[in-house]
This record gives C-alpha cells, structure tokens and sequence, in this order.
C-alpha cells in the first residue's frame, strides 16, 4: 500500500512539472497571485485544494468511475485558467475601492 501511494505520488509530481503540464503551474500561479507572503496560510489553503480536488479527479477517472471527454477537458482547462485571472483583477480592484457604503 506505502509503495503504491509513493508512485502515485511520483506520478503525480511528475505530472504537474512537466513541460506539457505547464497548465497547472500557470492555473495554480492564478490562483496563488492574490495572496501577499504574510497571506501564505490561505494560499497554501487555495492550492491545496485545488491539489486534493485534481488527484481526487485523476483518480476517478483512472479507476474508469468517470469518463470526461478530452476534448471538453482540454477545453475547460484555459476557460478555468482565464476565469481564476479574471475574479483576480475583478477581486483586486473591489479591494483597492474599499467596501462599498450604503448612503441615503
């Protein structure tokens, strides 16, 4: 079981730093650009998640539980990565307002 869980764990970090995978860095670098370096906790928080919910993914459709079209995948991977940057800028420009004060 340990030995199985030290590959996929091997497969896993080779997945992410590959070259073709540069998706993920570039995904989890959007997710993680809001944060300052005293924020570390919950970036390390946001990309954890994310790190758990793709292996959960991976692991789902490895076992052949779920079948997601490539081509849909491949698809939704720039839309999430272009959506993540979006809510930055959206999110960074709320905060540099202030929050927004009901006057009659």
């Amino acid at each position: 079981m340990v030995g199985e869980l030290f590959t996929f764990g091997t497969l896993g970090f080779h997945h992410i730093v590959e070259l073709s995978a540069a998706d993920h860095i570039l995904f989890l670098l959007a997710l993680a650009v809001i944060y300052r370096a005293s924020d570390w906790r919950e970036a390390l928080w946001v990309i954890s998640a994310f790190t758990v919910g793709h292996s959960i993914t991976l692991a789902l459709a490895v076992s052949d539980i779920i079948q997601p079209s490539e081509r849909v995948v491949e698809f939704l991977i720039p839309l999430t990565i272009f959506a993540t940057a979006v809510e930055n800028i959206v999110v960074s420009r709320h905060n540099e307002r202030g929050p927004r004060r009901y006057r009659p």
